[in-house]
């Protein structure tokens, strides 16, 4: 098999991810105040599905420019070509990804 990605799935929707994208894949354990709780740190957390992060099975860490955030997902799997063509675009939670990265807004804001 000629691995190209991942495949995620998210509430039933499968999700491409290109392997130039991937930074790992962890599963979601502890979430504090909306980051993944890594052993060496962590990073900023979304929800696949725009609710609670820490109700999904794993998180992938996703390049974006020189940062990565993780993107919350019910699973993931290696993604053939096939597989990839049939699955929606990363591009799909651009939105959220962004708003992760930026962080939590302050009160009041």
């Amino acid at each position: 098999m000629s691995v190209v990605g991942l495949v995620v799935r998210v509430d039933g929707a499968e999700y491409f991810v290109p392997t130039e994208r991937v930074g790992l894949v962890a599963p979601v354990r502890e979430v504090r105040e909306g980051r993944l709780v890594l052993p060496r740190g962590g990073l900023p957390l979304a929800d696949a599905g725009g609710g609670d992060p820490s109700r999904r099975a794993a998180a992938v860490a996703i390049r974006r420019g020189a940062d990565f955030v993780a993107l919350a997902v019910d699973a993931v799997d290696l993604a053939d070509p096939e597989a990839a063509g049939r699955a929606k675009p990363l591009s799909v939670f651009d939105a959220i990804l962004g708003e992760a990265a930026e962080g939590p807004s302050p009160r009041g804001a």
